[in-house]
């Protein structure tokens, strides 16, 4: 099985059109279905009429039209190559695992960080749950839907946070280890996220950091427990982590990482 722009498909061998969109419904009880005049509906439908046959023999195109959203896993096996002069190929729109997110979904709110244009939208109320949803976790998300707007990915809210393509960082000068629980951090940040997690709702995630603690090839989250204002130093505070997410390596002074997971970080455009 082979992916290409409509524009890459050369003549060839005789060839069979396969045609797939949702968002049309043929009124012509006639027309072959698969046919541009009576698409299949799901790229399975099309995998399951090459299988049983549909084409054998010639070359296979299968025209995708639109983005076409996908509510399982589409499972490709070796059958589904063709063979050599025959091939299938697959073209055209592309293929989402995504839920689509209507606009009428969406309403204006007002967001903690005082930024204006914030919206807000329950993906309850549109078939997902929880375990879809996925969430943080240590010392990897494992499953944590992303929001993807005009085809391109957004941002989770951070700080700090992201400016003119250029990640920017907590850490390096300003961070000292105390023990493998605590590390002392000087500057604003500390405050910004003491009062993130003094915000934070009873039965949400809570407060999270990313970062590289030890090796520049070696991320891990971890979960904030609690910060603390130091009394000798009014610009410092003491950030100490859950004890069940600890760095995959001991964290060092002077290393990198940045806060996630707070409505207080949504402050910027693109960040969800």
């Amino acid at each position: 099985m082979c992916i290409r722009d409509s524009a890459d498909i050369e003549m060839g061998p005789p060839t069979t059109h396969i045609w797939v969109n949702p968002s049309v419904t043929s009124t012509d009880p006639t027309a072959l279905p698969g046919s541009k005049q009576a698409p299949f509906r799901t790229p399975e439908q099309a995998q399951d009429a090459m299988r049983a046959g549909r084409g054998n023999g010639t070359r296979r195109v299968v025209h995708l039209e639109g983005m076409i959203y996908l509510n399982r896993t589409l499972f490709l096996e070796e059958l589904d190559s063709g063979e050599e002069g025959a091939e299938i190929v697959w073209t055209g729109g592309g293929l989402s695992g995504g839920q689509p997110i209507p606009g009428s979904a969406w309403s204006a709110t007002k967001l903690p960080s005082g930024a204006v244009g914030g919206f807000l939208v329950d993906l309850f109320t549109l078939g997902l749950n929880s375990s879809q949803l996925g969430g943080l976790a240590h010392p990897y998300p494992t499953a944590k839907l992303e929001l993807f707007y005009k085809g391109a990915p957004t941002v989770l809210a951070r700080d700090p946070n992201i400016e003119d393509g250029v990640w920017k960082w907590a850490g390096y000068e300003n961070m000292s280890v105390v023990n493998e629980t605590a590390f002392t951090l000087t500057g604003e940040a500390g405050a910004r996220w003491q009062a993130a997690l003094r915000s934070d709702q009873p039965g949400k995630e809570g407060l999270w950091l990313h970062g590289f603690w030890k090796y520049d090839w070696r991320d891990t989250f971890i979960k904030v427990a609690a910060i603390r204002n130091n009394p000798s130093n009014a610009t410092s505070v003491t950030v100490v982590r859950d004890n069940s997410t600890a760095p995959q390596y001991p964290w060092v002074s002077h290393c990198r990482f940045y806060a996630v997971n707070s409505l207080e970080f949504l402050d910027a455009p693109g960040e969800y």
